[in-house]
């Protein structure tokens, strides 16, 4: 016969091993974990994309949280701003190993099949920084669920406005792309 004690142990055992099934099932439902992910940035294609080698495979990463203006491509003329946009983020993150971080709240890959992350250089946040230089601004691709660091982002951008940084200065684009 058991008595109470090892009914509430093996019936606490049962629970633990319920809830870590369900921790299990959760965390392999939501696809690969990404965080943490170091690579070398091999190749600067504007302002927000950047080419990682992760684990000599190399992945198109779109920076989450941040629109940069566009350099000039397929008979477009460049934004505003972009080929600078695209210089600042160059020199800060070409040859440079990062870590890539995905954003829980957003999807893992984009329509045009770049993965959604930020990336973070020598521990600072590069899309922060981005933001904070006038480079590029604050974007929310869903309103709905916005990504996890846009308050700060936001503070980086009213900053980089009120002292007219990059795409905020007068003599440039006062903030406006297509100008």
């Amino acid at each position: 016969m058991m008595t109470a004690r090892r009914i509430a142990v093996v019936a606490g055992s049962a629970v633990l091993m319920y809830l870590m099934a369900g921790c299990q099932v959760a965390t392999n439902s939501t696809g690969p974990q990404q965080n943490g992910q170091t690579g070398t940035v091999t190749r600067v294609i504007d302002g927000d994309t950047v080419d990682v080698s992760i684990s000599g495979r190399a992945e198109r990463v779109r920076l989450v949280g941040l629109n940069a203006p566009e350099i000039s491509h397929d008979g477009h003329r460049a934004d505003c701003h972009g080929d600078a946009s695209a210089a600042h983020a160059r020199a800060q993150l070409a040859g440079h190993v990062v870590t890539v971080e995905a954003d829980p709240g957003q999807p893992e890959m984009d329509a045009y099949g770049r993965r959604l992350a930020y990336l973070q250089l020598d521990g600072r946040d590069v899309g922060a920084e981005l933001i904070h230089e006038g480079a590029a601004v604050v974007y929310t691709y869903d309103r709905a669920h916005p990504f996890n660091r846009r308050d700060a982002y936001q503070r980086a951008q009213d900053d980089a406005r009120t002292h007219g940084r990059g795409v905020w200065s007068a003599s440039t684009c006062a903030g406006d792309f297509d100008r």
